[in-house]
């Protein structure tokens, strides 16, 4: 149900839907509580998906979804990635336009999956020039870059 509920709330915000009703929300430390956390407080310190959605294209949508924004505020980069795929990860190209950052920089991974079912796991990333990423099967995985630490 997380990868579900995840994609559906990536597809509301990039088509700018203004309002949308969840039955029930879904119970705390069940997986679908976690895709909602993914999006309104992935870091326990209100950090939530950018109020300004910016294109995002996966080239393989029925495996991997991509769904990205801008906060108003920070102006950090935020990339939400669904692999909805439960056989295997993903090994992703990260092609970042119109949103300078000078390679070797840091961005924050937040990562929700089958390795950890009852949180959401933090981990510094180094953003190479080369951009490759592995995303593990069903998973959710939220990159955040600093707009601190962009190239100018």
């Amino acid at each position: 149900g997380a990868l579900a509920i995840a994609d559906v709330l990536g597809i509301y915000g990039r088509e700018d839907v203004y309002f949308a009703s969840y039955w029930r929300y879904p119970e705390i430390d069940q997986p679908g509580y976690y895709a909602f956390k993914m999006y309104t407080n992935y870091d326990d310190n209100g950090g939530r998906f950018g109020d300004t959605s910016v294109q995002a294209v996966s080239i393989d949508p029925d495996k991997v979804s991509a769904f990205a924004s801008v906060d108003g505020k920070s102006g950090n980069l935020m990339v939400m990635l669904i692999n909805k795929d439960p056989g295997g990860e993903a090994q992703i190209k990260l092609n970042v336009d119109n949103f300078s950052f000078a390679a070797g920089r840091t961005a924050t991974l937040y990562r929700y999956s089958q390795a950890q079912v009852t949180g959401i796991t933090r981990e510094a990333i180094t953003l190479d020039d080369a951009g490759m990423l592995k995303l593990p099967a069903y998973s959710i995985s939220l990159i955040v870059v600093d707009r601190q630490q962009a190239a100018g």
